[in-house]
């Protein structure tokens, strides 16, 4: 693990009521997730991973800064990583948001589910830059 991903593993682990075993569940191995409770340091916007891309492609060409987002190519589902408090507020049509009593499965920082993977700063996506990418991205779709 580099410095970076060990930075950035330490700042996911402290969303774990343990971080301690989250962040050596990732030591141990690149490929694992750790189960962690949303709403603590963040909360998670789930949608298709079609339309993800798309997002994301909108988000990168607004801003050269990349809040971590990973895929799960199991369910064909993308993350976002948002701030605490948003899944109360959410509203944006077929996504979900995740906060206050969920969990999810984060992958490790160096794992390859990673699209624009953590730094360890700490920094999250902007719901409102989100929401507004996520329905251009519908429409985008609708138009194809």
């Amino acid at each position: 693990m580099s410095v970076e991903q060990a930075s950035a593993a330490e700042w996911l682990a402290g969303a774990d009521n343990d971080p301690e075993h989250a962040f050596s569940w990732w030591q141990e191995s690149p490929e694992h997730t750790a189960l962690m409770p949303a709403g603590r340091i963040f909360d998670a916007v789930v949608v298709h991973q079609d339309r993800a891309a798309r997002a994301l492609g909108i988000l990168a060409a607004a801003s050269p800064v990349r809040p971590p987002a990973w895929g799960d190519a199991a369910d064909f589902k993308a993350y976002f990583l948002v701030p605490p408090g948003t899944a109360q507020a959410w509203s944006c049509p077929d996504t979900i948001a995740l906060g206050d009593a969920t969990w999810v499965w984060v992958p490790a920082p160096a794992s390859d589910s990673w699209i624009w993977p953590p730094d360890g700063s700490g920094i999250l996506h902007d719901p409102v830059a989100l929401r507004e990418a996520l329905v251009a991205a519908a429409a985008q779709a609708v138009a194809l």
